[in-house]
């Protein structure tokens, strides 16, 4: 091998390295986009964990009265749904602030429809509870509450960080895309060969998609405590969090899988055309 095939060598197996670590972090990038950053998600999350239902109770504790009538009548008025409407439509602005969709925070969460709710059942009970007593149940829920007014400076600070994060982020990610795209075009370009090109880049191929794959079912077997060596207090809550894990890295199992078979593709057509060369290479030679 002369120093030229050397050095060439050399310079492929670096852009090929090159081209596995961009290609995985594209595939986070696409992963983080459909999960943390994805309000629907997010939304999902939170409805496994029963978190709509412990809001509701809690908003039903916080009315102070001393009539259990009137306690019964606000628990039937406030139902999840009404609950579960109003916190979606908070983390819908509250992403759509921090993806650069709006210019403005809108952190206000409207209880209007609530206290109108209330307000009708108990008028229509019998006997008839005095307007005055309504009212002073009725005081005790705001109409509007601003998030944003509870917040102290340190949270609202945070919440500026990551909108500037995200600004760099969405830059980066298109960055990773213009890398992927000139790598095989570097690649192709110094290779000059379709066979070699489409070997080496389905085999890189195929190891993105084993770590896209594999690292994420490390990370769930470690959690479950399915590693031995690794320990966690009893309190820790492993099924949750391995649940989550195994939701958050999902799409980069599954592109995972779609790029190791787009590999073992390339693979397969690359051995075919070779094999195709060397029938044609005989016929050449009886001319």
């Amino acid at each position: 091998m002369n120093l030229k095939s050397l050095l060439k060598n050399i310079v492929v197996s670096i852009l090929l390295l090159v081209f596995v670590i961009d290609l995985n972090l594209i595939i986070f990038v696409i992963t983080m986009n459909e999960t943390l950053l994805n309000p629907e998600f997010v939304i999902n999350e939170l409805d496994k964990t029963g978190f709509y239902s412990s809001v509701r109770n809690s908003i039903v504790n916080e009315v102070n009265s001393s009539s259990p009538e009137l306690l019964e009548i606000v628990n039937k008025s406030i139902s999840e749904l009404m609950v579960r409407e109003e916190i979606n439509a908070l983390i819908y602005n509250a992403y759509s602030y921090i993806r650069h969709e709006d210019t403005k925070l809108n952190l206000t969460v409207s209880l209007v429809d609530i206290k109108s709710k209330i307000k009708d059942n108990i008028k229509a009970t019998e006997p008839q509870i005095p307007d005055a007593m309504i009212n002073v149940l009725l005081a005790n829920i705001p109409d509007i509450i601003d998030l944003e007014e509870q917040m102290d400076e340190g949270q609202i600070k945070f919440i500026e960080k990551s909108r500037s994060f995200l600004y760099y982020y969405y830059t980066f990610s298109s960055f990773l895309y213009f890398v992927a795209i000139m790598l095989i075009i570097l690649l192709l370009l110094i290779m000059r060969d379709i066979v070699i090109f489409m070997k080496k880049t389905g085999f890189s191929l195929l190891m993105s998609g084993a770590l896209s794959y594999g690292f994420p079912i490390m990370i769930i077997e470690m959690i479950s405590g399915n590693i031995e060596g690794i320990e966690f207090p009893s309190e820790f809550p492993r099924e949750v969090l391995a649940n989550l894990i195994s939701d958050l890295f999902a799409p980069s199992m599954r592109y995972g899988i779609a790029i190791a078979v787009l590999g073992f593709i390339l693979l397969i057509l690359a051995f075919f055309i070779e094999h195709l060369r060397r029938e044609k290479e005989p016929e050449k030679g009886e001319r």
